[in-house]
């Protein structure tokens, strides 16, 4: 007699076959936190597309670390001098991978790494 009304600290599992089986806590919590930054990367990620896309809207700081980003990745002569000093390193260092081709031509590239950063930070809040 297992279950919620006994008052027993075990868990009930499965309720139509009696198996006991449930997943270990950690199991859970680990897939709940993917479950929640998938969810709330891919809503950031839309958002971003439907105001770069459709409204046009850009943050011009954020082009000009995605043009510093390019120029660490795609110049001549790539290095990370080409960063500069003008801004810090780190948020330019973290849109390199994304300085290429299409995304980065339409602006759309400096909302990526925006998205994923606060749909990590939403897993430090829950």
């Amino acid at each position: 007699m297992t279950g919620a009304r006994t008052g027993s600290l075990r868990p009930a599992g499965d309720a139509a076959t009696g198996s006991g089986h449930a997943l270990p806590p950690d199991t859970t919590l680990r897939v709940e936190r993917l479950g929640i930054f998938a969810i709330s990367s891919a809503m950031l990620l839309a958002l971003a597309a439907l105001l770069v896309f459709r409204y046009r809207v850009y943050f011009g700081d954020a082009i000009s670390r995605a043009y510093l980003a390019a120029s660490v990745a795609l110049s001549e002569q790539p290095s990370l001098t080409n960063l500069g000093f003008i801004w810090p390193p780190l948020p330019t260092l973290v849109q390199v991978p994304f300085a290429w081709g299409p995304i980065l031509a339409n602006g759309f590239s400096p909302n990526i790494p925006t998205a994923l950063f606060a749909a990590g930070a939403l897993l430090l809040l829950n």
